[in-house]
């Protein structure tokens, strides 16, 4: 979550072992929020959404 270029959800899911992590409430919040850009498979935290990047990755790790 951390990298300026965004995440795979799919490399993310494939990594973790984790069944669906998407669409994830979490996410489309952020989304909506303006806090991340989503694009099918590719997730991307805009600079306010860098601020919340440790609950973020706390609260999708399974």
């Amino acid at each position: 979550m951390r990298r300026v270029g965004g995440a795979d959800l799919e490399a993310w899911r494939q990594h973790f072992k984790m069944e669906h992590p998407h669409p994830h409430p979490l996410l489309e919040w952020l989304h909506k929020d303006g806090k991340a850009i989503w694009h099918p498979s590719h997730f991307r935290l805009t600079p306010s959404g860098f601020l919340l990047t440790d609950s973020i990755t706390m609260q999708l790790l399974p």
